[in-house]
Parts: structure tokens; C-alpha cells; sequence
């Protein structure tokens, strides 16, 4: 692609001039988020009525702070959100996401598993463990999307392995 054709971000094609690059560092927001492992299951967690896209499912995590890892922000959102201790496993390709409404968004993804503490939802409305080819029954969040379609085609290939 041409340089000054754009990149495609998830459907929305965004200018490659520098102006526009300025405006994209100052409007993006980094997200972490985790894929949670339980054997062959995954952790997916529905937004609250109090929460923007209420009813969606997403996979659990949060906006990074100041001077915070994406690794500390996923720690520190799944105490407080969830009332568990993470082992991350490992780091996923990032994805971006621009929501008409909103900002760019960067989401990290880690693949991690419990280390500890007991499930309980502090700010979701529900959670459900999921077999990958069992995910894409579920209304994801527009941004979670790529990731638990990757998530769920590669755990897919190995079950059939």
C-alpha cells in the first residue's frame, strides 16, 4: 500500500500524514486485556448497565495508568475487577480498534491463567467459561473481536491435531 493511501484500522481508514499521526498518539488508548485459560476454557466476562456497551462481552482487563506495564495494568484490573491473581503466560500481537464514538484503542492481549484468589465480579454482570469454537456465540465487544477470532481458530487447530 502507498504511503499516502492510509492504513486500514479494523474498517476505518485513517490518513498517513503527519498531522493526522500527532492527532491518533494524542487520542489513542492503551488497553490490556487477558485471555484466561482454565484447561481447555476461557474467561469471558459481560459488561454491566453501568459500563459503556453494556451487554457486550469482553475479555477482562483495563486502560493502562501512568508510568504502569501493560503487564501491571493486567495484574492490578483483574484483582480489582475480578478478585484473582494472574500468571501471565504470554504476549499476544496487539490489535487497534477505532470506535466511531471513540478514540484509537491499542489492546494488548496476554494469555494467562489463575495464580490465585477466588472468582468474583466486582464490575461485570456475568462471566462464562468457553470452549474456543463455543466464543463466537457470544456479542464481543467490536475491539476483543480479531483477538478471540485468532484465539479461537488456533485453539481450533489444535484440538483437530
Amino acid at each position: 500500500m502507498c504511503c499516502d493511501a492510509g492504513i486500514a484500522v479494523h474498517g476505518i481508514k485513517t490518513p498517513s500524514q503527519p498531522k493526522h499521526r500527532e492527532v491518533e498518539k494524542q487520542t489513542r488508548i492503551q488497553v490490556s486485556c487477558a485471555l484466561i485459560e482454565q484447561g481447555e476454557l476461557l474467561l469471558c466476562v459481560q459488561r454491566s448497565e453501568s459500563m459503556q456497551h453494556a451487554g457486550k462481552w469482553e475479555l477482562p482487563g483495563g486502560k493502562l495508568e501512568p508510568g504502569e506495564t501493560p503487564e501491571q495494568c493486567l495484574i492490578r484490573e483483574c484483582e480489582e475487577e475480578l478478585g484473582i491473581r494472574l500468571s501471565i503466560v504470554e504476549r499476544l500481537p496487539a490489535v487497534r480498534h477505532a470506535y466511531p464514538e471513540g478514540p484509537l484503542i491499542e489492546l494488548m492481549p496476554f494469555r494467562c491463567s489463575i495464580g490465585g484468589g477466588a472468582l468474583r465480579l466486582h464490575e461485570h454482570s456475568a462471566h462464562r467459561w468457553l470452549e474456543g469454537d463455543q466464543l463466537k456465540s457470544l456479542d464481543w465487544l467490536e475491539a476483543d473481536r480479531p483477538i478471540i477470532a485468532k484465539y479461537a481458530e488456533t485453539r481450533n487447530r489444535q484440538g483437530g491435531d
